[in-house]
């Protein structure tokens, strides 16, 4: 079951260090005028994840992906977001997962324990070549890095074979 967003805005996000990545990720994927929704994102994220099974995973990712989209009309206890229902292929002329394959590939994911357990890049690379949602890849990927690798520097989300600034649907 996922936790409901807190109502305060916490500290954390406050952070110029937050904006400053916030704006640079949503600037480099095309999206400028989501830094706000991309900040509460990363506040769900950070405050939300925990290790549970992979379903739970699933769902919070869909529910990341909502936020950085800048669609608030779920609430994080629902099962938002679905994935989509078209063919995606990117500029350098790679195809995205098959997307009648999309919910058992990102069961499969989520099932692997690379979130958690092993190479967080591996997992984000996997749910780019995958590209479950409509809009918002890049942004629930840098996300996702984030959350995993988080100290007190952030870092933004590596090209990988133009998987992620050449995608479009």
């Amino acid at each position: 079951m996922l936790h409901p967003i807190k109502d305060r805005t916490s500290d954390e996000v406050m952070r110029p260090e937050v904006w400053a990545w916030a704006d640079r990720e949503v600037t480099r994927q095309g999206a400028p005028q989501l830094a706000p929704e991309f900040v509460q994102a990363w506040d769900y994220a950070r405050n939300n994840f925990f290790v549970a099974d992979h379903l739970d995973l699933e769902r919070q990712i869909r529910f990341v992906n909502m936020l950085v989209c800048g669609d608030t009309t779920v609430t994080a206890g629902a099962y938002p977001v679905r994935y989509r229902q078209t063919p995606v292929v990117f500029a350098n002329g790679n195809e995205g997962a098959n997307w009648q394959e999309i919910p058992r590939l990102m069961s499969q994911l989520c099932k692997s324990h690379l979130f958690w357990e092993r190479e967080i890049e591996e997992f984000c690379i996997e749910f780019l070549r995958i590209h479950p949602f409509v809009d918002g890849n890049g942004r629930t990927a840098s996300i996702l890095l984030n959350r995993r690798t988080w100290k007190q520097d952030f870092i933004s989300l590596p090209t990988v074979d133009g998987w992620i600034e050449d995608a479009k649907v």
